[in-house]
Protein backbone atom coordinates (compact mmCIF):
# COMPACT_ATOMS: atom_id res chain seq x y z
CA UNK A 1 0.00 0.00 0.00
CA UNK A 2 1.19 3.29 -0.89
CA UNK A 3 2.22 5.60 1.81
CA UNK A 4 -0.12 8.65 2.10
CA UNK A 5 1.60 12.18 1.35
CA UNK A 6 0.53 15.34 3.55
CA UNK A 7 2.18 18.82 2.38
CA UNK A 8 3.26 20.38 5.99
CA UNK A 9 6.81 21.97 6.53
CA UNK A 10 6.05 21.74 10.60
CA UNK A 11 5.88 18.43 10.79
CA UNK A 12 8.26 17.81 7.74
CA UNK A 13 11.07 19.43 10.23
CA UNK A 14 9.50 17.46 13.63
CA UNK A 15 9.96 14.19 11.65
CA UNK A 16 13.60 15.09 9.91
CA UNK A 17 15.14 16.35 13.53
CA UNK A 18 12.64 14.18 16.16
CA UNK A 19 15.34 11.83 16.74
CA UNK A 20 18.82 14.32 16.08
CA UNK A 21 18.00 16.56 18.47
CA UNK A 22 17.12 16.58 21.74
CA UNK A 23 13.62 17.69 22.89
CA UNK A 24 14.92 20.77 24.39
CA UNK A 25 16.36 22.15 21.31
CA UNK A 26 13.59 20.92 19.33
CA UNK A 27 11.10 22.88 21.19
CA UNK A 28 12.75 25.88 20.66
CA UNK A 29 13.33 25.71 17.01
CA UNK A 30 10.12 25.37 16.03
CA UNK A 31 8.68 28.08 18.28
CA UNK A 32 11.29 30.64 17.56
CA UNK A 33 10.58 30.19 12.87
CA UNK A 34 7.21 28.91 12.95
CA UNK A 35 3.85 31.73 13.95
CA UNK A 36 1.40 30.13 16.72
CA UNK A 37 -1.00 29.40 13.07
CA UNK A 38 1.35 27.03 11.48
CA UNK A 39 1.62 25.32 14.86
CA UNK A 40 -2.30 24.57 15.80
CA UNK A 41 -2.96 23.74 11.95
CA UNK A 42 0.22 21.24 12.27
CA UNK A 43 -1.05 20.24 15.48
CA UNK A 44 -4.92 19.02 13.49
CA UNK A 45 -2.57 17.41 10.68
CA UNK A 46 -0.97 15.19 13.10
CA UNK A 47 -3.78 14.36 14.71
CA UNK A 48 -6.05 13.35 11.18
CA UNK A 49 -2.64 11.05 10.42
CA UNK A 50 -2.22 9.47 13.61
CA UNK A 51 -5.51 8.49 13.44
CA UNK A 52 -5.18 7.55 10.06
CA UNK A 53 -2.66 5.38 10.61
CA UNK A 54 -4.08 3.61 13.43
CA UNK A 55 -6.92 2.70 11.37
CA UNK A 56 -4.87 1.45 8.35
CA UNK A 57 -3.13 -0.35 10.97
CA UNK A 58 -6.24 -1.65 13.03
CA UNK A 59 -4.54 -0.25 16.28
CA UNK A 60 -6.46 0.24 19.25
CA UNK A 61 -4.62 3.50 19.63
CA UNK A 62 -5.48 5.21 23.10
CA UNK A 63 -4.37 9.06 22.45
CA UNK A 64 -4.00 11.60 25.24
CA UNK A 65 -6.65 14.53 25.52
CA UNK A 66 -5.32 17.23 23.59
CA UNK A 67 -7.01 20.37 23.82
CA UNK A 68 -7.28 22.95 21.41
CA UNK A 69 -4.45 25.67 22.23
CA UNK A 70 -2.92 28.41 21.00
CA UNK A 71 0.15 29.19 22.94
CA UNK A 72 3.15 28.06 20.72
CA UNK A 73 4.96 26.44 23.52
CA UNK A 74 1.97 24.62 24.12
CA UNK A 75 1.38 23.01 20.71
CA UNK A 76 4.52 22.32 20.36
CA UNK A 77 4.87 20.30 23.48
CA UNK A 78 1.44 18.27 21.68
CA UNK A 79 2.79 17.89 18.57
CA UNK A 80 6.19 16.23 20.10
CA UNK A 81 4.19 14.18 22.47
CA UNK A 82 2.46 12.73 19.44
CA UNK A 83 5.58 12.06 17.98
CA UNK A 84 6.73 10.55 20.99
CA UNK A 85 3.68 8.21 21.13
CA UNK A 86 3.87 6.63 17.61
CA UNK A 87 7.76 6.35 18.47
CA UNK A 88 7.46 4.63 21.83
CA UNK A 89 5.04 2.09 20.02
CA UNK A 90 7.42 1.82 16.78
CA UNK A 91 4.93 2.86 15.03
CA UNK A 92 6.30 5.76 12.85
CA UNK A 93 6.56 3.81 9.44
CA UNK A 94 2.94 3.95 9.32
CA UNK A 95 2.83 7.65 9.71
CA UNK A 96 2.00 9.45 6.39
CA UNK A 97 5.17 11.00 4.50
CA UNK A 98 5.23 14.65 5.43
CA UNK A 99 6.53 16.77 2.76
CA UNK A 100 7.33 20.44 1.93
CA UNK A 101 5.77 22.68 -0.95
CA UNK A 102 7.77 25.54 0.09
CA UNK A 103 11.35 24.51 1.45
CA UNK A 104 12.07 28.14 3.13
CA UNK A 105 9.65 27.63 5.53
CA UNK A 106 11.90 24.54 6.92
CA UNK A 107 14.91 25.88 9.20
CA UNK A 108 18.02 24.08 8.22
CA UNK A 109 19.34 23.37 11.45
CA UNK A 110 22.24 22.17 13.21
CA UNK A 111 22.72 22.32 17.16
CA UNK A 112 24.40 25.27 17.33
CA UNK A 113 21.97 27.37 15.02
CA UNK A 114 19.18 26.75 17.11
CA UNK A 115 20.66 29.40 20.04
CA UNK A 116 20.83 31.62 16.96
CA UNK A 117 17.30 31.26 16.04
CA UNK A 118 16.42 32.27 19.58
CA UNK A 119 19.55 35.16 19.49
CA UNK A 120 17.34 36.53 15.55
CA UNK A 121 14.37 36.60 17.20
CA UNK A 122 15.24 38.63 20.71
CA UNK A 123 17.33 40.81 18.29
CA UNK A 124 14.07 41.33 16.09
CA UNK A 125 11.91 42.29 19.32
CA UNK A 126 14.56 44.83 20.56
CA UNK A 127 15.03 46.45 17.13
CA UNK A 128 11.23 46.85 17.15
CA UNK A 129 10.84 48.23 20.90
CA UNK A 130 13.92 50.69 19.92
CA UNK A 131 11.68 51.86 17.11
CA UNK A 132 9.06 52.83 19.25
CA UNK A 133 11.27 54.36 21.91
CA UNK A 134 12.76 56.74 18.81
CA UNK A 135 9.10 57.83 17.89
CA UNK A 136 7.83 58.20 20.84
CA UNK A 137 11.25 60.56 22.06
CA UNK A 138 10.55 62.50 18.34
CA UNK A 139 7.12 62.76 19.10
CA UNK A 140 7.73 63.96 22.97
CA UNK A 141 10.75 66.32 21.12
CA UNK A 142 8.25 68.54 19.47
CA UNK A 143 6.27 69.18 22.30
CA UNK A 144 7.10 72.54 24.16
CA UNK A 145 6.66 72.49 27.79
CA UNK A 146 6.35 75.96 29.79
CA UNK A 147 7.53 75.96 33.09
Amino acid sequence: MAKTVVVCEVLRFVRQYFDKLPTADLKPALTNFYNEEELVIAKDVMIQAVLRAAKDRVIDLKLPRLPKRQKCRQVVEDLIKLFTIFDERKLTDALARFVAEDLSRVPSINPDSINMLAMAKRVEALESRMKLMEQSMTDGAGCQCKQ
